[in-house]
Order: structure tokens, then C-alpha cells, then sequence
């Protein structure tokens, strides 16, 4: 593996994802899954811009952009350059650590990474910088990935709620769909949730959109608007098109 680290000839503020295949990688599951990984780096005030591609087992090379890195860079461009490429390795960890399936859950990058592996035909995914390389997806960790998203089914309503799930799960969607569904955000498992006012249960967060209101973030109150994705019943995550402080 550190040979494809040399070959692939990482710039300081560029990784990239290898997976591990010799019949290619399907379009939109490839798709999906730099998706997720985009809505981690956003998260975290982090742009991916695809760079390039490598043939053979195929090798996403993506450069990590800061906002606000373009007008530090013209001031300092020295400064700038260190501050950037210590950025991006904090960026690569967070996706590395997004990946990691913990026993209170999983996350969408990790349910992405395990459907590549598990339905396309590739091996192994890897992610490589000019220092490290690390495997993040695998058929074990895949494993472990369904093995955290049944737990997290359990875990999301305890007996007094599910007695009453059916109306207020139907109350929770259309509050969402009308764009009156408030509540608390808050990382759990360093997966951004949600906690819908008058449930003791979080969602977890399927999308996060940067708006002129501002994206969610851990510790606030919003009002948001958007859909309720179910999965046996019960809420599996919110796809939130929009949010707003809550006064």
C-alpha cells in the first residue's frame, strides 16, 4: 500500500479514497458515498474538490478546501499553506473517524462505505495521504457497520414511546414536511442528531444544508423543514432541506 501512496503523489492538503477492485466501482454508488463524505467535511467548514482519478484498482484523488482559505493564502501565502494542510489532515480524520462503527450506532458515510463493499464488488476501501493510510471499509467493518445500525434501531424509542409511535411518528413527518418540526441538535457518536421537541429519542441527521440561515450544529435550537425517513416503524433519519434558529 505505501506504494500507491508514492504513486499517487498526494499534495499537503490532498487524500485519497482507494478501493480495492478490478471490475470498477458502480457510478451511483461511488456517487453516493463522496456525497457523504462531502456532508462530513462541510460539517466541519471543509469543501472536497475531485482532482483527479487513477485507473487500475481506482484511486479518488480529492483536495481538501477551507472556506476562506483563497483571500488568508493572497495575505500569507506561507502561513496559509501550513494552517491549510493541517486543516485537511483534522478533515481526514474526521471521515476517518465517521467511518468507525460504534456499538450507540452508525453513520450515513459508514451505511454508504458498507453498501460499496457489500453490493459492488470492491474489496476494500482505503484512505491515503502522503503520510498515512488507513482502511476504513472492509467486509468485517461492513459487518460491524449492520451490526451498529440494528443496535441503533433499538436504541431509538424506549417502551412508552413505542406504545404510542404510530400517531406521533405521523405527527413528526408532517410537522417536518410543513417545516414546523423544532428541536435540539447535538452530536452523538460524532454523528450530528436531532431530538424533535417533545420526544425523548434523537434522529440522526441525514443531511445538513448550508443556508443563509445557517447550517445545524451541535448545541442549538432550530426549526427545520424536510422528510422523515422510517425503517421498521420508526424514524430512521431526517433529510432536512432547510433549518433556522429557534428563538
Amino acid at each position: 500500500m505505501a506504494v500507491i501512496a508514492e504513486q499517487l503523489d498526494l499534495g499537503p492538503n490532498e487524500f485519497a479514497f482507494h478501493f480495492e477492485t478490478s471490475d470498477g466501482v458502480d457510478a451511483d454508488a461511488l456517487a453516493n458515498f463522496l456525497k457523504r463524505a462531502a456532508t462530513v467535511a462541510r460539517q466541519r467548514g471543509a469543501e472536497l474538490r475531485i482532482v483527479g482519478l487513477r485507473e487500475g484498482s481506482l484511486a479518488v484523488i480529492v483536495d481538501v478546501i477551507k472556506k476562506g482559505a483563497s483571500k488568508e493564502f493572497a495575505e500569507k501565502p506561507i502561513d496559509t499553506t501550513i494552517k491549510v494542510s493541517t486543516f485537511a489532515a483534522a478533515i481526514v480524520g474526521a471521515i476517518v473517524l465517521a467511518m468507525t462503527p460504534t456499538k450507540s450506532g452508525d453513520t450515513p458515510l459508514g451505511k454508504a462505505g458498507a453498501e460499496v463493499v457489500e453490493n459492488h464488488h470492491v474489496t476494500k476501501i482505503t484512505v491515503v495521504t502522503s503520510q498515512d493510510i488507513t482502511v476504513v471499509m472492509d467486509e468485517t467493518i461492513a459487518f460491524e457497520v449492520r451490526e451498529a445500525e440494528r443496535n441503533r434501531q433499538v436504541m431509538l424509542a424506549g417502551p412508552e414511546e413505542v406504545m404510542r409511535l404510530p400517531h406521533r411518528v405521523a405527527e413528526m413527518i408532517e410537522d417536518a414536511r410543513q417545516g414546523n418540526l423544532s428541536g435540539q441538535a447535538a452530536l452523538i457518536g460524532d454523528e450530528l442528531h436531532f431530538r424533535p421537541d417533545g420526544y425523548r429519542y434523537w434522529v440522526p441527521v441525514d443531511e445538513n444544508p448550508v443556508s443563509a440561515n445557517g447550517a445545524l450544529y451541535p448545541g442549538g435550537n432550530f426549526r427545520v423543514g424536510g422528510r422523515i425517513a422510517m425503517r421498521d416503524g420508526l424514524p430512521d433519519r431526517i433529510i432536512v432541506d432547510w433549518a433556522e434558529p429557534k428563538d
